[in-house]
């Protein structure tokens, strides 16, 4: 289980610079810890990590056929060992299928593609703003990180 995360109250004035070289993409990463998250009505966040550094994709529909592709957020080329894809334009309570995709690694639901739903459309609330700064235990900024979080006791907590 990871360490403590010190989460800093105020936007830092610029962001660090980035001191990661270009990585050259492994042919069969080992893809795992694949997650649905910042579901809505009209779009979902999926993540997955690799254990080799790779491109990643995410081909996607309303049908098991798929039929539609979503790159990396951080673009179509990006080689890391963190993915997330946002797919975008679905409809409210429909369930989505997806198949992940890393370099030439496949990752689905045992033959069958993975599957997840969208919620239902509501009228939105009062917004809450989450923000911080995820260090490493030297207090350097922690490049590449991905942060879940999670509402407890919220009225809706499907996502």
């Amino acid at each position: 289980m990871p360490g403590p995360v010190a989460v800093i109250n105020a936007l830092p004035d610029q962001s660090p610079p980035a001191k990661i070289a270009p990585l050259s993409p492994a042919p069969n990463p080992k893809i795992g810890k694949v997650l649905a998250t910042n579901r809505r009505d009209v779009a979902l966040t999926i993540t997955w990590r690799t254990d080799q550094p790779s491109d990643g994709w995410v081909e996607y529909g309303a049908t098991p056929k798929l039929g539609r592709i979503a790159y990396d957020d951080r673009g179509e080329k990006v080689v890391s060992a963190v993915h997330q894809a946002t797919l975008t334009g679905l409809s409210p309570e429909t369930t989505m299928y997806y198949r992940l995709h890393s370099a030439n690694s496949i990752a689905d639901n045992g033959g069958k593609p993975y599957e997840t739903a969208t919620l239902a459309s509501i009228a939105p609330g009062a917004p809450v703003t989450v923000y911080g700064q995820v260090t490493a235990p030297d207090g350097a900024s922690a490049v590449g990180a991905v942060v879940f979080g999670w509402l407890i006791n919220a009225p809706d907590n499907r996502s």
